[in-house]
């Protein structure tokens, strides 16, 4: 009988809507100096674009001591993809500019990463060594901010 109102408490508590606080980051641009033929899975932009929104969603940014807003604009700076007798091989050079709402620069990053598979399944393998050159690049991403606006 006491726990009825415990009870009701709880699930209101648990059914109230959760503020989330919108991350300080927001990517301004995507872009790609890989001609697309170049690749089998086609245009990377989209790929790269969903790739760097869920490895910046991931990031505790309050934890890492970056609360004032920031723009990111990405670029697939270099890719190269081919298939050979051993399978095949890819490599994904993802370039960050991470600069300030009014356009002041902070700084760049970059993340690279490298694939290898036996099997000649290239649109797959370019996707993979994408979102690991997306998340290189995004995880170094506070330092450069925090070292940034401490030199200021």
């Amino acid at each position: 009988m006491y726990f009825t109102p415990i009870v009701a408490l709880g699930l209101m508590a648990l059914g109230a809507p959760v503020e989330k606080k919108a991350a300080p980051v927001r990517i301004a641009s995507v872009e790609s100096r890989v001609d697309d033929k170049k690749l089998k899975m086609g245009d990377p932009k989209p790929a790269l674009r969903a790739e760097l929104e869920d490895a910046l969603s991931g990031v505790d940014w309050k934890r890492e001591g970056v609360g004032a807003p920031f723009e990111v604009l990405a670029v697939l700076a270099d890719a190269e993809s081919a298939v050979t007798r051993e399978g095949a091989r890819v490599r994904c050079v993802v370039q960050v500019v991470i600069r300030e709402p009014s356009g002041a620069i902070l700084g760049t990053v970059s993340g690279t990463a490298r694939g290898h598979d036996k099997t000649p399944s290239r649109a797959a393998l370019e996707r993979e060594v994408l979102e690991a050159a997306a998340e290189s690049a995004s995880a170094a991403i506070p330092e450069a901010v925090r070292r940034s606006r401490r030199g200021r």
